[in-house]
């Protein structure tokens, strides 16, 4: 469990939350409906209550993303600041960008070209951020950009990430592709 937690959580992997982790003798596996807003944080208050009762932290595995409890908690006491998404949403970086965790929350993820590690991971955050808190009809070929000032992206529908069978990444929404547009 130790190895799932600082996998899922960099962030936090040397706190000493995840030596507490390593020294655990059980696990308790909270298990509910996904796919809606309010259903997710149903699921993150419930696990904030197993956390104010002494859990150890908190692994999300339809995303792959850990958090400690002291983080945990600020989440699920912000969720009016539409923290759930921050709660369940990772980004994960190699040959393209793309986002898992949306499902979470009744949305696409989200998929770009590699540029670099940062900036492709900065852009997505802000675009899943945004559909989750706008809810914004999208249509293929509409444009995206971070700011007035930054590059522009062409907003694609795809089924870009196809997991195996039974996967909990697995996203029924589908998938907004991100490309940059050339000037």
């Amino acid at each position: 469990m130790e190895r799932a937690f600082r996998a899922a959580g960099p962030h936090w992997r040397d706190a000493p939350e995840m030596d507490a982790i390593a020294r655990h003798c059980s696990v308790i596996y909270l298990i509910g409906a996904g796919g809606t807003s309010s259903a997710a944080e149903s699921m993150i208050r419930a696990a904030a209550a197993l956390l104010a009762v002494g859990g150890l932290g908190v692994k999300v595995e339809s995303s792959g993303v850990a958090h400690s409890p002291k983080q945990w908690q600020a989440l699920a006491a912000n969720l009016d600041l539409y923290s759930a998404h921050d709660a369940l949403v990772v980004y994960v970086t190699g040959d393209e960008t793309y986002s898992c965790g949306m499902h979470l929350l009744g949305l696409p993820d989200t998929i770009t070209v590699r540029t670099d590690r940062s900036s492709g991971t900065e852009l997505l955050r802000v675009f899943t951020r945004y559909i989750y808190r706008e809810t914004p009809v999208l249509r293929d070929g509409q444009t995206f950009a971070v700011e007035a000032s930054a590059p522009v992206y062409s907003v694609w529908c795809d089924q870009a990430i196809v997991y195996p069978t039974g996967s909990l990444f697995a996203n029924p929404y589908g998938y907004w592709r991100l490309e940059p547009v050339k000037e």
